[in-house]
């Protein structure tokens, strides 16, 4: 089949994953709890931070939890979200087009106040206005010789 975005109760919205991550949440799921509980662990809460799951399981026997999220934090964000602003940022694709895009995709989106810390807190958007620039230079002459 083809998806076609028909708002199917089967539509489940995703995530990205640091591949890391992922293996830290595989190793950590088949360790046992203390309590050496079978199974182990159950998902107690799933909440999306941007294109991020944070996720805490819990021991259905001795009540013990664990947090597990698909990113590494850095400078107080997670680096998942940041690559992503940056990759559409360096794309030329302009806040409204991601914000768009990514609701179509279900992979979750940063918001504009999000957007704007990254740019406005870690002096990102100085940083990178030449590689954007670039970007957009290669596009347009990519989209001439087509």
């Amino acid at each position: 089949g083809v998806y076609t975005g028909d708002n199917d109760p089967d539509d489940q919205s995703l995530f990205v994953v640091e591949q890391n991550a992922f293996k830290s949440l595989c190793s950590g799921l088949v360790q046992q709890c203390g309590c050496l509980a079978r199974p182990p662990w159950t998902v107690a809460s799933f909440i999306k931070k941007g294109h991020v799951a944070r996720v805490r399981f819990i021991c259905p026997h001795c009540k013990q939890s664990r947090i597990w999220a698909s990113s590494r934090v850095l400078s107080g964000h997670y680096l998942a979200n940041q690559k992503l602003v940056h990759a559409f940022t360096c794309a030329g694709i302009l806040p409204r087009q991601y914000m768009n895009f990514c609701t179509f995709a279900g992979i979750g989106e940063v918001k504009q106040c999000y957007i704007s810390s990254v740019y406005n807190g870690l002096h990102y958007q100085d940083v990178i206005q030449t590689a954007a620039e670039q970007s957009m230079q290669q596009a347009e002459c990519g989209e001439i010789q087509f």
